[in-house]
């Protein structure tokens, strides 16, 4: 990567060239890499004096469960994506943390013709390299939740019961049971 900083208006611009290309005008942003340069960048000799420019939580397991990242940018510190002088229009995706690099309102985010697309999720998770689960894994987990949630409950003091209730009080309204 070859982000440069403004010492002085602490605004940090990533190049087009630095992304990864997708298809058509989408690219994305690993910003894991986007952290590891930067923590290069403020410990070289010309920005050693400033301060922190991020907060970064590493991932955490919580019950065998890997949660993603946060990356926080902070210090007045701001991301600015280069759009060649306001003539080049293109989407950029953050991948690889939850983050706030896409916030306007909080200044975070310098806008201009660049769509930033967050993929921030209070369920992220991180899947190992070689752990054997796959996107369809976590799908296959998520319907047998659904599944078990609804499935045999009788105590409507709980959301299963509860659900198995609704949707066996509807069944006798349509006279489908």
């Amino acid at each position: 990567m070859a982000l440069s900083l403004n010492a002085g208006t602490r605004v940090i611009t990533v190049p087009k060239a630095d992304l990864t290309f997708v298809s058509g005008t989408l690219y994305t942003l690993n910003t894991e890499s986007f952290r590891l340069e930067m923590n290069a960048l403020i410990a070289s000799a010309n920005y050693i004096w400033l301060p922190d420019y991020a907060i970064r939580n590493a991932p955490v397991t919580v019950s065998g469960t890997t949660f993603a990242q946060t990356l926080e940018m902070i210090n007045n510190f701001s991301v600015t994506f280069d759009d060649s002088g306001g003539t080049d229009q293109y989407s950029v995706q953050l991948e690889g943390s939850n983050n706030n690099l896409f916030d306007i309102q909080s200044g975070v985010l310098n806008q201009n013709l660049i769509q930033v697309i967050p993929t921030n999720s209070a369920g992220l998770i991180q899947i190992q390299v070689g752990s054997g689960v796959t996107p369809s894994d976590v799908d296959d987990i998520a319907t047998a939740v659904w599944t078990s949630a609804t499935a045999d409950y009788e105590d409507t003091d709980t959301m299963g019961g509860f659900l198995t209730q609704a949707v066996l009080t509807v069944q006798k309204f349509l006279g489908l049971k």
